[in-house]
């Protein structure tokens, strides 16, 4: 386990960027295109002051353009 909180830190921006497009496919009801790129840096870039807090990321998608635009149940 220590190992890969070890590996986890050092590769923090990658793991949350990958956390990111994960949290925007679930919020989308579809994967995430290349149109979502740009989405998913600026919150991976605006989240990083406070520590990628959890709550931080899924405001961001859901307060995000690309989400503001699907249909919701």
């Amino acid at each position: 386990v220590a190992g890969l909180k070890g590996e986890l830190l050092k590769r923090k921006e990658e793991f949350v960027r990958h956390l990111v497009d994960r949290l925007m496919t679930y919020a989308l009801g579809r994967p995430t295109d290349t149109a979502d790129d740009e989405v998913i840096e600026n919150i991976v870039r605006e989240a990083a002051p406070t520590g990628y807090r959890m709550q931080d990321l899924v405001l961001a998608v859901i307060l995000s353009d690309a989400f503001a635009g699907t249909k919701h149940p």
